[in-house]
């Protein structure tokens, strides 16, 4: 995953008085895995719209699986060759975002549907 730094912040005021500041950093940007094996086509999906990312280190095939959900609606999961990094700050609680950010839902590409950034919030300071 490429990290473009801090996405947005805002300074607070912690403890002692020390100022710090929040920013979501990005973790990754990527395609979405088995769309054409889930629900992508059936949710009513947007731009900018927040999914949830579940993990599934039950799955059989990778350890490492993230389902990305858009409602109700499986719509398939983070690729294989991104997971490892982000299926270990899941494994550790981390708080994680995730939003649509790039839809073709007539592409003849099943990779190349939907695209999503994750990012998590960092405090400096």
């Amino acid at each position: 995953a490429t990290s473009l730094g801090p996405l947005s912040g805002a300074p607070l005021v912690g403890e002692q008085g020390k100022r710090t500041m929040k920013t979501r950093t990005l973790l990754e940007k990527c395609f979405i895995a088995g769309w054409d094996h889930h629900e992508g086509s059936a949710a009513d999906l947007q731009v900018d719209q927040s999914v949830e990312l579940q993990r599934e280190p039950s799955n059989e095939y990778d350890t490492n699986a993230i389902k990305v959900y858009a409602g109700s609606h499986m719509i398939g999961y983070i690729p294989r060759a991104n997971n490892g990094a982000l299926a270990l700050l899941m494994d550790e609680d981390r708080v994680i975002e995730a939003r649509i950010v790039a839809l073709d839902l007539a592409s003849s590409n099943p990779w190349k549907k939907c695209a999503i950034t994750v990012t998590t919030e960092v405090v400096n300071g």
